[in-house]
C-alpha cells in the first residue's frame, strides 16, 4: 500500500512543476506590509531587508549589532524605503516580548514575520560547551516560537500548515525502504542501556524489552515510583536494572545522575533518549514556561545526556 501512495506522490509533484512551468503562481505584492525581519545587520538578513524596503514595505529590523543593523536601515532609506532599526537580543525572551510591544506602538502590527537571525557553530554541536549550546537553541528554536506568539503577531498558522506538508511524506518514504531493506538486529547482551522517560508508556515497554535481551538497564525518569515500579518488573523478569530520578529539563541535574551512573554502574554504551513532555494542540498556544520546559526536555537535554555520558 505504502509504494502506491509514494507512486501517487511522486506523479502529483512532478504534475504540479509541470503546471506550474507554463502557469506560474501570481506573486503577493508587499507593498504597505509590515516585514519584520531579524537578524538584519548583515548577510541574508540585510539582502531581505532591502529587497522588502524596495517592494514597498515597511521594514521592521533587529539585530544585537545596533551598528550593522542601523547600516541596514540607511541602506534601505537611501533607496526610497522605509525602515526602523530596534536593537534586540534574540535569546532572550524577555528582550524579545519588550521590543515587540515597542514596535507595535512605534510601528503598528507585523504583517510579515521573517525569522532570519541565527547563531552558526563550526563543527559538531556535541564539541560546543554547555552555554554554547544552549545560546544556539534559544536563537536558532526558541526565539522563532517567542517572535510567532500572539504577543509578537498572529500570522503563524500558516507556516504551521505548511510544516505539515513537510512532515507528512516521511513516515511512508521511511516504512518503502526497510520494506526492501530490513535493518539487521544488534545483539545488547551485556550492553549498558539508558533509557531516560522510563517510568511508564513506550520508555517502560523499551526498557523492559532491553531487561529481556540480556541488557543492563539504568532508568531514569522524574517520576521516582513509576521509575522503581519499572525497574522491579525487570528484575522479576530476571533482568538487571538500576533507577536514578532524574528531572531532564535541568542540566546541572543531567550532570550530577550522570555522574552517578558511571561511578555505580560503568559506561552507558546505548542512549535511548525517550523523555518527553507532550503537550495538546498547537506549541503556540502554550505558555511561555511550557514552551521552554518542552524545549529543555524534548530538544536540549538529548544534549546534556549524550555530552555526560561520554
Amino acid at each position: 500500500m505504502n509504494i502506491f501512495i509514494l507512486l501517487a506522490k511522486i506523479f502529483w509533484t512532478i504534475l504540479e512543476a509541470f503546471v506550474l512551468k507554463f502557469v506560474p503562481v501570481k506573486r503577493k505584492s508587499v507593498r504597505g506590509e509590515v516585514v519584520l525581519v531579524t537578524g538584519a545587520a548583515h548577510g541574508v538578513g540585510r539582502c531581505l531587508a532591502l529587497e522588502f524596503g524596495r517592494l514597498g514595505a515597511t521594514v521592521v529590523l533587529w539585530d544585537i549589532n545596533r551598528d550593522g543593523n542601523e547600516t541596514t536601515a540607511e541602506q534601505i532609506r537611501e533607496e526610497g524605503g522605509t525602515a526602523r532599526a530596534y536593537q534586540c537580543d534574540c535569546s532572550k525572551r524577555e528582550e524579545i516580548q519588550r521590543v515587540a510591544q515597542q514596535v507595535k506602538e512605534e510601528v503598528g502590527d507585523v504583517t510579515i514575520l521573517f525569522n532570519n537571525a541565527g547563531v552558526m557553530t563550526t563543527g559538531s554541536v556535541l564539541d560546543l560547551i554547555d552555554d554554547q549550546i544552549e545560546r544556539t537553541f534559544q536563537v536558532n528554536v526558541l526565539a522563532h516560537f517567542w517572535m510567532q506568539s500572539k504577543r509578537c503577531t498572529d500570522m503563524y498558522n500558516d507556516i504551521v500548515r505548511e510544516m505539515d506538508r513537510i512532515v507528512e511524506a516521511l513516515p511512508e518514504t521511511k516504512a518503502f525502504v526497510l520494506n526492501f531493506v530490513p535493518v539487521k538486529r544488534k545483539s545488547v547482551r551485556g550492553e549498558v542501556v539508558l533509557v531516560t522517560g522510563a517510568a511508564h508508556g513506550v520508555g517502560r515497554c523499551l526498557a523492559l524489552e532491553f531487561g529481556r535481551l540480556g541488557a543492563t538497564v539504568v532508568l531514569w525518569d522524574i517520576n521516582r515510583d513509576g521509575n522503581e515500579t519499572t525497574a522491579e518488573q525487570i528484575r522479576e523478569e530476571g533482568g538487571t536494572a538500576r533507577a536514578y530520578q532524574c528531572d531532564c529539563s535541568k542540566r546541572e541535574e543531567i550532570q550530577r545522575v550522570a555522574q552517578q551512573v558511571k561511578e555505580e554502574v560503568g559506561d552507558v554504551t546505548i542512549l535511548f533518549n525517550n523523555a518527553g513532555v507532550m503537550t495538546t494542540g498547537s506549541v503556540l498556544d502554550l505558555t511561555d514556561d511550557q514552551i521552554e520546559r518542552t524545549f529543555q526536555v524534548n530538544v536540549l537535554a538529548h544534549f546534556w545526556v549524550r555530552v555526560n555520558i561520554e
